[in-house]
C-alpha cells in the first residue's frame, strides 16, 4: 500500500493511476471489486518470485513455448483467457492479458486468442447488498466497453492504443487486436 501512495508511486503507476486512488483497497484478498486495484496488482512487484507479475506472466509463456511447444512450433496456437468480469481481478486484467499473452509467444502468426467472458449477472447471487450488485454490474458494462474500444481498432485502419507494461509499450491496432475471438 506504501509504494502506491500518491506522493511515492513509482512512474509506471503514475501513467495510468489516478491520482485519487484508494490505496486501502491494495489487500492480499483480491481486487475488492476495482478494475484499477485488479490492474495495480497485474503490474506490481512480487517478492516471493523477484519480480513483476506481467513479466512473470511472460516469462512463463515463453518457457512453455521453449519447451513443451517447441516441437510444434509450425502448428496454430490457441490461448484462452477465460475470466470473469464482476469484480476487479478479471475486469481490470483480462484484455492486458490477453495482449501479453499474444506478444511473448514467439510464433506470432500462429496465435490465436480467444476470450471466454462471463459476465456479472452470473456472480449476483454472491451480492450480499444492492451496493455491491451495482458494482458487479458497473465493472461488467466499463470492461466491456473498454473492449468494444479496442476491438473497434479493426474498423479505423490507422488508428492504435497502447498497453504499457513492465517490459515495454505493445502497440493494439487493427493487425494486432487483443482477442480473435471474444
Amino acid at each position: 500500500k506504501d509504494r502506491m501512495k500518491e506522493d511515492v508511486r513509482p512512474e509506471f503507476f503514475r501513467s495510468f493511476v489516478p491520482r485519487s486512488y484508494n490505496v486501502s483497497l491494495l489487500n492480499p484478498d483480491g481486487a475488492s471489486q476495482d478494475r484499477m486495484t485488479g490492474k495495480i496488482k497485474l503490474y506490481d512487484y512480487n517478492p516471493e518470485k523477484g519480480a513483476n507479475n506481467d513479466h512473470i506472466f511472460r516469462t512463463i509463456i515463453a518457457e512453455l513455448f521453449k519447451n513443451d511447444w517447441a516441437v510444434y512450433k509450425n502448428l496454430p496456437v490457441d490461448i484462452m483467457i477465460l475470466t470473469g468480469i464482476s469484480g476487479g481481478n478479471g475486469s481490470g486484467t483480462f484484455q492486458d492479458l490477453a495482449v501479453i499473452a499474444k506478444d511473448a509467444c514467439p510464433y506470432p502468426g500462429n496465435v490465436r486468442v480467444y476470450g471466454y467472458i462471463m459476465l456479472p449477472d452470473t456472480a449476483d447471487k454472491f451480492a450480499d447488498t444492492v451496493k455491491a450488485q451495482m458494482s458487479l454490474h458497473r465493472n461488467g458494462y466499463a470492461a466491456l466497453k473498454e473492449l468494444e474500444s479496442k476491438m473497434s481498432l479493426v474498423m479505423e485502419q490507422h488508428a492504435t492504443q497502447t498497453v504499457a507494461t513492465n517490459d515495454g509499450n505493445i502497440t493494439v491496432s487493427a493487425t494486432n487486436l487483443p482477442f480473435d475471438y471474444p
